[in-house]
C-alpha cells in the first residue's frame, strides 16, 4: 500500500510539473497572439489613414 501511495504521489508531482509547463507555454502563446493582433491593428490603422489621406472628401470636390 505504501508503494502505491508513493507511485501516486510521484505521478501527481509529474502532472503538476507538466501543468506548469503547459501554463507557461500558453502564456507565451497569448503574448505572441496579442502582439500579432496589435500589429494587425496598427497596419489596419495605417492603411485606413492612407485611404483617407489619398482621396479627397466629397465636400472638397467641385462640380464643373
Amino acid at each position: 500500500m505504501w508503494e502505491r501511495l508513493r507511485v501516486a504521489e510521484e505521478a501527481e508531482e509529474r502532472l503538476c510539473s507538466q501543468l506548469g509547463d503547459l501554463e507557461a507555454e500558453s502564456v507565451n502563446q497569448v503574448r505572441a497572439y496579442n502582439a500579432h493582433i496589435l500589429s494587425l491593428m496598427d497596419q489596419l490603422s495605417k492603411g485606413s489613414n492612407l485611404l483617407i489621406n489619398s482621396h479627397p472628401s466629397p465636400a472638397s470636390i467641385s462640380i464643373l
